[in-house]
């Protein structure tokens, strides 16, 4: 953080893993771990909403130094999303 506050130029950082999950998949992953069927509804995809996006990490390195490795892993990020909205909601998910 130290480093992008010295510098100048601000950068604009969208984070990703370079992997793509469907919000299918995602879906029955949040399902399967709340114990929770929502009703979902599904839409048209609106002009400006990608079909596919996987990101990149690339831009982060570059800028900050920070690769891959301090990443949270997918299971454990799950988990921890869970949690915390566990506690600002102080409901069981």
């Amino acid at each position: 953080m130290k480093k992008t506050l010295k510098n100048k130029n601000l950068n604009i950082l969208n984070v990703g893993t370079g992997k793509s999950i469907s919000i299918d998949k995602l879906t029955k992953i949040l399902i399967h771990k709340i114990k929770y069927k929502p009703k979902i509804i599904r839409k048209k995809l609106q002009i400006s909403d990608p079909e596919k996006s996987n990101g990149s990490f690339k831009k982060l390195n570059k800028v900050l130094g920070i690769n891959s490795n301090h990443f949270t892993k997918f299971d454990a990020s799950i988990e921890k999303t869970i949690n915390f909205f566990k506690k600002v909601n102080n409901e069981n998910l």
